[in-house]
């Protein structure tokens, strides 16, 4: 019986996180216990300087800290009860009782990305109880799902939307944030300084061509800060969000799905493969 879990995937961030949960809840699942060690040096390699690429470290600790003092009680565990792939389900079907020891144990921020959780919340002055959140996963994602359009995110804030509310808008599409705070001038809140975003592309931001003067160092700046804001948004009284990798922690660290609207509407296929979160049926796409 394998005491240790190797997590070789790598892509985007999230992407990454997505599959080392999975890969931890396959572990007990198949073994009834936890591993000692997860080493997820193949992971994360877009974030590494060359150093750390060089000497293959495992750099998972600069974003996470392991709260070794959580136990994992239930050793059969199913996150969803579609039995979809989870960043393609809903979310109001997660087993959030389940969800919540994992990510404590295992996605608790570390200290680097509570102080940036702690500078932006001052810097922008956030009111949780007065924002409504918008997030908006576009470019390359469209390769894996059906996106709204940016009237149709439109039209769902407009149904939730309280008089006095701001609107914190976040998206990889730069189209997406003018379009918003064009519409809503006055109550957009937008972090400028702290993420990077594109016009609408079939690319991510991630393949974005840094500036000569900027370093690796910096990007994983930028890194710090969107983990730090996918835990500022999932603190918004309410949440209006595409789905995805990335939409899905946000449920995760929210620990529930309340006043979340989904946009939900999977491919049939997907890189050439069959989803099987692909509902035919399905005719209501926000959830």
């Amino acid at each position: 019986m394998p005491n240790n879990l190797i997590i070789t995937h790598n892509a985007g961030f999230f992407s990454c996180c997505s599959i080392k949960l999975s890969k931890i809840i396959e572990f007990i699942n198949n073994y009834k216990k936890t591993p000692d060690i997860i080493d997820s040096t193949g992971q994360f390699l877009f974030y590494k300087t060359r150093h750390q690429y060089e000497q293959n470290l495992d750099i998972s600790t600069h974003f996470f800290n392991l709260n070794k003092f959580i136990n994992i009680e239930e050793k059969n565990i199913t996150l969803t009860s579609d039995n979809k792939e989870l960043q393609f389900s809903n979310y109001k079907l997660i087993n959030f009782h389940q969800l919540k020891p994992l990510i404590d144990k295992y996605f608790d921020p570390s200290i680097k990305i509570k102080e940036k959780i702690s500078m932006i919340e001052k810097k922008y002055k956030i009111d949780y109880n007065n924002t409504i959140c918008l997030f908006y996963r576009g470019n390359d994602k469209s390769r894996e799902t059906n996106l709204p359009t940016y009237s149709e995110f439109n039209n769902k804030l407009k149904n939730i939307i309280e008089k006095e509310s701001q609107i914190l808008i976040q998206s990889d599409e730069t189209g997406f944030l003018n379009y918003f705070q064009k519409l809503y001038p006055k109550r957009s809140l937008i972090f400028k300084d702290e993420i990077r975003h594109i016009s609408k592309s079939d690319m991510t931001v991630e393949n974005l061509k840094l500036p000569r003067q900027q370093s690796v160092e910096q990007k994983l700046d930028f890194t710090y800060n969107f983990i730090a804001i996918v835990i500022i948004m999932s603190k918004c009284k309410k949440i209006i969000l595409t789905s995805g990798n990335i939409s899905q922690f946000i449920a995760f660290y929210r620990n529930n799905s309340k006043n979340i609207h989904q946009y939900l509407s999977p491919k049939e296929y997907i890189y050439g493969v069959k989803n099987n979160s692909y509902d035919p049926n399905q005719q209501d796409f926000w959830l």
